[in-house]
């Protein structure tokens, strides 16, 4: 009898115990499901859990329960595929909510396999900063892990996070503020864990999902990852820095009154890197390991970026751009007729033959200059003033003095302009033709040094000619041993982004030289997780400084000094632009010569009139 007593004690005592159970995960599921009719009105749905775990009974009573009222249900790599294209660029935002179930142990460790998880190269659904969470735990809740665990979603920028599990046999939500429930607070100073809500059959009216980003930040750290790349960012001394993109994220810190923190990494290769305990490291693995809330340095959406990251709207648009070795001097020209062009040439031949026929034409109207009237001496006088000789006679007339002085003017000067031509083209010498196509870059078939992330890019473009083009690279880190043997060997170019390259030809004097072949238009900017919670904010106030012309202000202030040092004029033939004043000067001297000796005439035969009639 005893034993039968026990039995049956055991018996409802068990019954009793699944009862609870059963009534606990039932009242869970109904607050779920409130929770998720109030405030899930998106495009998507999804049900995530952890991958070393099937589904246990919690999700799939959930999955079954909800299905019934929410369609389509759509599983992660569906929506990637919807809402992604082919180059891995975000199409548009989706807006999604997550529910997720988790055990009751180690909350930081199943959120981030399950969300963060840096290097998959999988989309999280709707990775934009309208994305909701509901993240149920199948147990007691422990506060210090929901704590940490939505501390951990708001460094990688999710703070529309509840958690909904039992605390005491009661099924509660909780919910972090990061700013504090005023919104005063700073999150490196303080969070706020509060219970916003516990389920007793129902709910009252409660916001889940309140604004918990303040509009101005108090002074709180704005986190910033870069590297060293000038001209959008580069270190003056310890914390002191400058660019346009350090410039603009001035600007923007100053909008929302937060202080800029940056983690500078002074190494070309600063955006991603393994050391030497095969640890990644670097700017970009700061923001997808959610350390920083942004980098820069002219960054745009290419292959080795875009795993849960895109830029802003771009404010910069670089080009990827091929660079040779500065071309070779062949031999020197040494003809002396190359000093002018054809043009100038034929109109100083063409002045030099009409000034002594003019000369000749007045003295032999006016019967005055005697020593003009023979053509031969007109032409002696004139021409040895060209070779720099003295005439042993000067004119007595006023027109003709007038003449006289202008055609010293003009041989003066067409004689220094000589002078200095004939110098340029001596000293100048003619170079080796340039790399102008990309028939000629595969011609020259030189081996193509470039950085690791730009791999990628070379690798996308299918046109032919690029293809053969780039037929050999190789991968590096450092461009100065680059340069070096660039100008050395002569049997290296590169392919980077312009706007950097250009600076380091002006700042430190590169013989090598842009080509005309562009392979990729970039548009850069800042980088940021998609799914931040700054993202949408950040990207307005960027649109706004496009718009007010702010942005292309710092951009040309770094850029166009530059552009204008690394304008070298090359030398040329003086032309027929280039000494046209003289040409005006004599031109209308010689006309005023004309109407001066018309005068002189009309003169001479009124007097000649008035003595007849005497």
């Amino acid at each position: 009898m005893k034993s039968q007593l026990i039995l049956i004690i055991l018996v409802r005592v068990g019954r009793a115990a699944l009862d609870t159970i059963h009534s606990n995960r039932e009242d869970l599921l109904d607050a779920v499901e409130s929770i998720a009719e109030r405030n899930f009105h998106g495009s998507c749905l999804s049900f995530r859990y952890p991958e070393r775990h099937p589904p246990d009974l919690v999700f799939s009573h959930l999955l079954l329960r909800m299905h019934k009222n929410w369609t389509p249900i759509l599983p992660i790599f569906v929506a990637t595929r919807a809402f992604i294209n082919n180059e891995g660029y975000v199409i548009n935002f989706i807006k999604c909510s997550y529910v997720i179930t988790i055990r009751n142990a180690n909350y930081t460790s199943q959120l981030a396999e399950i969300l963060y998880r840096p290097w998959n190269n999988l989309y999280r659904v709707g990775d934009s900063p309208y994305t909701r969470f509901i993240i149920i735990v199948d147990g007691e809740i422990s506060k210090e892990e929901t704590y940490e665990a939505l501390k951990m979603m708001y460094r990688f920028g999710d703070v529309d996070v509840v958690l909904v599990g039992r605390e005491n046999n009661v099924t509660s939500i909780f919910t972090l503020f990061p700013f504090g429930k005023d919104g005063k607070s700073c999150p490196e100073d303080n969070m706020e864990l509060s219970r916003i809500a516990q389920w007793e059959g129902k709910f009252t009216e409660v916001d889940f999902f309140p604004d918990k980003v303040p509009h101005l930040f108090q002074g709180c750290d704005f986190p910033v990852s870069t590297v060293h790349y000038p001209p959008a960012i580069f270190s003056l001394s310890d914390d002191n820095y400058d660019g346009f993109d350090y410039r603009l994220l001035g600007i923007i810190t100053e909008k929302i009154n937060a202080s800029l923190r940056i983690t500078f990494y002074n190494r070309i290769d600063g955006w991603l890197w393994v050391d030497k305990k095969y640890n990644i490291r670097g700017s970009l693995n700061d923001l997808r390991e959610g350390f920083s809330w942004a980098i820069v340095a002219s960054l745009s959406n290419n292959q080795l970026h875009y795993t849960a990251c895109n830029i802003e709207t771009p404010y910069v648009y670089a080009k990827l751009m091929w660079y040779f070795p500065n071309p070779l001097p062949i031999e020197k020209w040494k003809f002396i007729y190359l000093a002018f062009s054809r043009e100038l040439w034929i109109s100083g031949v063409i002045t030099a033959v009409l000034t002594p026929f003019f000369f000749f034409l007045f003295a032999k109207v006016t019967r005055k200059e005697y020593y003009f009237m023979e053509f031969e001496k007109s032409c002696f006088t004139l021409w040895s003033i060209i070779f720099g000789n003295s005439t042993g006679f000067l004119p007595k007339t006023v027109h003709f003095r007038f003449i006289f002085s202008l055609w010293l003017f003009f041989t003066i000067h067409l004689n220094l302009a000589y002078t200095a031509s004939l110098t340029g083209l001596i000293t100048g010498g003619k170079l080796e033709s340039k790399v102008s196509t990309l028939d000629d870059i595969a011609e020259r078939n030189l081996t193509t040094a470039t950085f690791m992330y730009l791999v990628g890019v070379l690798a996308s473009i299918d046109e032919p000619e690029v293809r053969k083009a780039v037929s050999r690279y190789i991968i590096v880190n450092d461009y100065d041993k680059i340069f070096a043997t660039m100008v050395t060997h002569r049997n290296l170019s590169i392919v980077d982004n312009n706007v950097y390259i250009d600076h380091l030809i002006v700042r430190k004097k590169l013989q090598i030289y842009q080509t005309p072949v562009t392979l990729l238009h970039v548009p850069t900017g800042i980088m940021m997780r998609r799914n931040h919670f700054m993202f949408e904010r950040i990207d307005k106030i960027v649109q706004r400084l496009i718009s007010a012309g702010i942005s292309y202000k710092l951009v040309e202030d770094f850029t166009i000094p530059l552009w204008k040092k690394r304008e070298k004029k090359n030398w040329k033939a003086v032309d027929i632009n280039g000494l046209a004043g003289p040409f005006i000067l004599y031109a209308c001297g010689v006309l005023l010569s004309f109407i001066a000796f018309i005068f002189e005439i009309i003169y001479f035969y009124r007097n000649k009139f008035v003595n007849i009639v005497k």
